[in-house]
């Protein structure tokens, strides 16, 4: 009974080693898997990240006939519209004016 009962013992001990080693080798080939795709993912973000270049959608256009205008864009003014407080050369500064802005927007804001 006792040679039976170790037998047993073994027989179980290796059939759970078996399974424990096709679990491992799953996970294995899982894990190729997940650093498969992550590589693809990594790829098609510089593809994308490539394509929608500034200097690539420039050759785009240029290559569908799309060129820049001989002069630059002309505003026309809006009557009984205020005009803008900046001046052309200068970026707009919102910040300067944030007090301003923050009171008009009132209880608006989340």
């Amino acid at each position: 009974m006792l040679v039976f009962a170790t037998i047993a013992v073994l027989v179980l001990a290796v059939v759970f080693h078996v399974m424990l080693a096709q679990r491992q080798m799953q996970l294995d080939r899982l894990n190729v898997q997940i650093a498969e795709e992550q590589r693809a993912y990594e790829q098609n973000r510089l593809m994308e990240a490539n394509a929608s270049s500034p200097q690539q959608i420039i050759t785009k256009a240029q290559g569908l006939g799309l060129v820049p205008p001989a002069e630059p864009a002309t505003y026309l003014p809006v009557p009984g519209a205020p005009l803008p407080s900046a001046s052309a050369g200068e970026p707009s500064t919102t910040i300067d004016e944030y007090g301003k802005v923050k009171a008009e927007l009132g209880n608006q804001q989340p």
